[in-house]
């Protein structure tokens, strides 16, 4: 069977929720000045063709990325958490659990487009640097080679090496990241259900939300996981599940829409007014 080359930067297990019988999901847009609202099933929405691509490698090893991190160590691991977290199991869940939900919500910071396009950026700007920053080193070595600097013998024997090193080795192992990963397993984590409101959560294509830096002691980390399920954590109790369910839902959907990209996605189209208020212009059409 071939790789995929549609890379989900919204998990289909995570929108899954807000579909109806038959199977599609409201998706809220901007794309002309208008708010429109469109149907589509998780397969079809919240993803990129080769996002995740590493084209400097053999073509078998091309969706590496997307194959053995974004699926294999990210996205089905954290798919059976999320089962357990919407049956109220979270007091339940094991340490290697834990770890699996946490790879989860890392990897929610950094796998957008945008941070992806960052990150190849910088990467190449990265390598570019280190390769320069001891020109005396390769002058030693050079001998009667024609390249006058190591950048130039590079980008003719190595052209795309800034790319194997951001999506090849960077980027799973800042989704890895041990020390931030311990200040997440470490906070209080929180399901709470909204089913007295008569409102249902959204949820967006930036579907993490987080109000101030990890280490503060104010930090504040939510995941809509359902139309009726909040995963929240947090350094200490801030209440959040004693705020009336209807208060709550409007000010994450009120966060959850300002925070957008692009997409906006819901149960139906009664949240229209939110987002024509909310959502942001649309500069650059995606799915």
């Amino acid at each position: 069977m071939s790789d995929p080359t549609n890379h989900h930067h919204i998990p289909q297990f995570l929108l899954s929720g807000w579909c109806r019988e038959d199977g599609r999901l409201a998706v809220y847009s901007r794309p002309a000045g208008k708010v429109v609202i469109s149907w589509r099933t998780p397969e079809y929405t919240g993803f990129e063709p080769n996002l995740y691509m590493i084209n400097a490698v053999p073509p078998a090893d091309q969706q590496w990325l997307e194959r053995e991190v974004m699926s294999k160590q990210v996205d089905n691991p954290a798919a059976l958490v999320h089962r357990r977290l919407l049956c109220d199991e979270l007091q339940s869940l094991s340490a290697g659990e834990r770890c699996d939900w946490t790879r989860f919500v890392l990897a929610q910071t950094m796998r957008s487009p945008e941070m992806i396009a960052e990150l190849r950026q910088n990467g190449r700007e990265h390598v570019l640097k280190a390769l320069n920053s001891k020109p005396e080193e390769y002058d030693a070595i050079r001998g009667n080679d024609d390249h006058e600097t190591l950048i130039e013998w590079a980008q003719e024997n190595f052209p795309d090496i800034d790319e194997i090193v951001s999506m090849g080795r960077v980027l799973p192992r800042m989704i890895a990241n041990e020390e931030l990963g311990n200040v997440i397993i470490n906070m209080k984590w929180e399901v709470i259900r909204v089913d007295e409101s008569n409102l249902d959560l959204l949820i967006s294509d930036t579907p993490l939300i987080r109000l101030e830096g990890l280490k503060s002691p104010n930090c504040v980390i939510y995941i809509p996981i359902s139309p009726r399920h909040l995963f929240i954590t947090t350094h200490r109790d801030r209440g959040f599940s004693r705020v009336p369910p209807t208060d709550l839902v409007r000010a994450a959907n009120r966060e959850t829409v300002g925070t957008a990209r692009r997409r906006v996605y819901g149960t139906d189209g009664h949240h229209l007014p939110l987002v024509e208020k909310r959502l942001r212009p649309e500069f650059n059409m995606s799915i």
